[in-house]
């Protein structure tokens, strides 16, 4: 059984309406009308009964299955839908037969396996036929769940990339903070061309430039002792070893100049740049200075001193320098006991005559 005549079947029809009545032939051309919307449908039109058994079909969604109208009448439809899906087919049986209609998603399978998914809306008819029918209509919606299904995938990939995103910028923020309220100078540099890439507040305080004016300078516009050799035998270092650590003099924006201490690092991420640390030791070197020009005092005050003999031991208890009055005490020239341990030694017994004193 199909819903549609054949094409002879139709020509009959069309040659008949020349002797119908207007009312006739308005229904004629209605109902042939209907008739080819039906064979050229791309959705399924169909009738079957409660077991499940095909009654009518229209050609297009049978030959899409891969079958002809007359081939699929045959298959029961059950065989048709996914094994997957076959027990919900037996579900929507039960529906459609106790509440009278049916709407949903049917997962059938073509004759090549390929599997596609219809949209149903389906009715049951009792009145004015012999036995219970289902009229069905569906729509093939595969292509468009397929895409409905990528385009979840990729809402929730991206979804998941901009969490994984606003966590990345919660921990650049903190590490940010973290970086700008460092004591100590952050830059961050090109190997390349020296220009610096990044820089703390730290850096732009200590040198009195804004961040964005750093960022228009090289290394050597900041480091006067920055030379095209120096850095050359830097950047090599730093090849090699991966770090170099030394004393620099900073130049501020002002003209004025301070000494620092710097850490080079080789950091390689998405290309090769070089963190800089730049630690202010103008503090630090005073104290140097400080203790350096105390030391000579103290050295000079001993040195005067004629009365006593006075030794100067290092931390392994052996002579470092003595003053003039050791010297007079016990007859040696300085370069004989520097070096010499138990400086008390000599002290024993008074002064003693050169070449007669035990050394130790």
């Amino acid at each position: 059984m199909v819903v549609h005549p054949g094409p002879e079947n139709r020509r009959g029809a069309v040659a008949k309406l020349t002797v119908l009545d207007p009312i006739q032939r308005a229904l004629q051309e209605n109902v042939d009308w209907y008739q080819d919307l039906v064979e050229h449908s791309h959705d399924l039109l169909c009738i079957h009964d409660l077991a499940g058994r095909l009654l009518s079909v229209n050609p297009a969604p049978a030959r899409l299955l891969g079958y002809s109208v007359e081939e699929i009448l045959q298959i029961p439809m059950r065989q048709m839908i996914a094994p997957e899906y076959r027990s919900e087919f037996d579900a929507y049986l039960e529906e459609i037969q106790r509440v009278g209609e049916s709407s949903g998603l049917l997962h059938v399978m073509t004759r090549a396996g390929e599997h596609r998914i219809w949209e149903y809306h389906n009715t049951l008819r009792t009145e004015g036929v012999a036995s219970p029918i289902v009229r069905s209509t569906a729509h093939d919606v595969t292509q468009q769940k397929e895409t409905g299904k990528l385009l979840l995938d990729v809402s929730e990939r991206l979804l998941s990339k901009v969490r994984e995103n606003e966590i990345t910028i919660r921990e650049l923020r903190l590490f940010r903070t973290l970086v700008d309220q460092s004591n100590d100078a952050i830059e961050v540099v090109d190997p390349g061309t020296l220009r610096f890439l990044d820089v703390n507040e730290k850096a732009c305080s200590d040198l009195g430039y804004s961040r964005e004016e750093l960022l228009s300078l090289t290394v050597s516009g900041i480091d006067p002792a920055a030379t095209e050799s120096r850095t050359a035998n830097i950047r090599e270092e730093l090849r090699k070893t991966g770090s170099v650590v030394m004393e620099s003099v900073h130049r501020r924006k002002n003209g004025t100049l301070f000494p620092v201490e710097l850490s080079f690092r080789w950091i390689h991420l998405d290309r090769d740049y070089v963190v800089v640390i730049a630690r202010n030791i103008t503090e630090r070197t005073r104290t140097e200075e400080a203790l350096r020009a105390s030391e000579e005092r103290f050295r000079l005050i001993v040195e005067s001193v004629k009365d006593y003999a006075i030794f100067m031991l290092d931390r392994g208890g052996r002579v470092a320098s003595w003053n003039i009055g050791a010297r007079q005490i016990k007859g040696y020239e300085a370069t004989e006991i520097i070096g010499r341990s138990s400086p008390a030694r000599h002290l024993r017994g008074g002064p003693c005559r050169r070449g007669r004193c035990p050394r130790g």
